[in-house]
């Protein structure tokens, strides 16, 4: 285990390989007017012994509990907290989950991706999803997910005990790529005991018992096959360039120092999560956007993203958390990004 420990003008630095491929940080800027506390986790895609997963609350959409008890449920090496959610609990963006889709919400924000060859890289991405039912393509409005009428949407038991749709709907009950039942109900459906749930809000008569099912999915990203995929809250670094804003559509202003939790890509395919404390008066104030992305660049990386801040921004390493909450403790939350190391 290398470990290197260094202060230089004001900066502790320490540094320490925590596991083969991933290497661990800790930056603490001493300045009397803005104290920081940045821990980093530099994370080698290429290291056949490392996997990177999303991690839901209880294993499902809507709900809320702590990144350490995420880790411990998946039985992970390391956690960080991921992406924004709403006040329900469902995480707001594209998510994607060994391969199959479990959000695709269009927010016009960046994605980090994890192919099968684990590669990474952040991206803006729109996913068009289509079924292919007795010869008919059917676009999808998406997954897991509230669907207008006259929109087919997609569900699985990653979404919940029932479909929660309470208007006059259409079911298609899927088991082995097979329709074997069809569901017509004003009432919410149960997903359990089927591998899919193909909604239509209204009435459809245009599939039958037996027709195959067969699922497209498009990100636009050529012949990249998606493993993982999470959404973030806005750009930090483009192409090697800071892109940050003082204003997000989606996140709103990003001038106040505030606790951040950020992911970036290198050019050799390292993945670089970060954990900002604040809000700590006299220990680490926290960031602004753009120092957020500062940092970023000095760290090596090419593409960089927000993912979410204030309470939730979390680290667990070993099932404990190592930096400190904003909120005087561990705050729960939605989604959190789950890292496996593998002994050989």
């Amino acid at each position: 285990m290398i470990k290197i420990m260094a202060v230089i003008m004001g900066i502790l630095y320490y540094s320490t390989q925590l596991y083969s491929g991933i290497q661990y940080e800790v930056i603490q800027r001493l300045y009397p007017l803005k104290p920081e506390v940045i821990r980093v986790l530099d994370i080698d895609m290429n290291n056949q012994q490392i996997r990177v997963e999303n991690g839901l609350s209880f294993g499902v959409l809507y709900g809320f509990e702590t990144t350490s008890a995420m880790v411990e449920d998946n039985q992970a090496t390391i956690g960080v907290n991921g992406m924004f959610y709403n006040d329900l609990g469902l995480p707001y963006g594209l998510m994607v989950h060994e391969g199959k889709p479990i959000r695709a919400q269009y927010i016009g924000t960046p994605t980090v991706l994890i192919d099968t060859n684990n590669q990474v890289s952040i991206a803006d991405v729109r996913l068009k999803a289509f079924v292919t039912l007795h010869n008919q393509d059917i676009e999808l409005y998406g997954f897991n997910g509230l669907v207008p009428d006259g929109k087919w949407v997609l569900f699985d038991e990653v979404y919940g005990k029932t479909t929660r749709v309470r208007r006059p709907s259409t079911n298609y009950m899927i088991r082995d790529n097979l329709v074997v039942d069809i569901i017509i109900t004003d009432q919410p459906v149960a997903l359990k005991g089927w591998d899919h749930v193909l909604t239509f809000v209204g009435e459809n008569k245009t599939i039958k018992i037996g027709d195959t099912f067969k699922l497209e999915l498009n990100y636009g990203l050529g012949d990249v096959n998606v493993k993982e995929a999470f959404g973030t809250g806005a750009w930090l670094v483009k192409n090697g360039e800071n892109v940050a804003k003082e204003y997000e559509a989606f996140m709103g202003y990003t001038t106040a120092y505030q606790p951040r939790t950020l992911v970036g890509v290198t050019g050799d395919n390292h993945l670089v999560l970060a954990v900002v404390d604040g809000r700590l008066e006299g220990e680490s104030l926290g960031m602004t956007g753009q120092e957020s992305a500062k940092l970023m660049l000095e760290l090596g990386c090419i593409q960089a993203a927000y993912l979410d801040g204030g309470s939730s921004s979390t680290l667990v390493i070993n099932n404990k958390v190592i930096n400190e909450p904003s909120g005087g403790e561990e705050r729960a939350i939605a989604h959190s990004i789950l890292i496996f190391h593998q002994k050989k």
